[in-house]
């Protein structure tokens, strides 16, 4: 299983994806990415752990350079 981004800015706070758990879908906040501040999207449901998503066009430097895994530990030491 490949690791997903957990962490996102909501409304200039960084929030972990769980925090959102339960939100329905048309519930779900905007939310940004904190590596490129593009928005990404929630995924809660009950299958995969709760993560979130750049769009399949995104740039991202956490798509190509900096790995996930370390942009998560970095911000869960934070």
């Amino acid at each position: 299983m490949s690791v997903q981004l957990e962490w996102v800015s909501h409304e200039g706070v960084i929030r972990h994806v769980s925090y959102f758990a339960g939100t329905s879908p048309s519930a779900r906040p905007e939310v940004r990415c904190l590596c490129c501040e593009a928005r990404v999207w929630l995924h809660l449901g009950e299958v995969l752990a709760p993560h979130a998503a750049h769009s399949a066009e995104s740039l991202c430097a956490l798509r190509e350079g900096e790995s996930i895994e370390h942009f998560n530990a970095k911000m869960a030491l934070a």
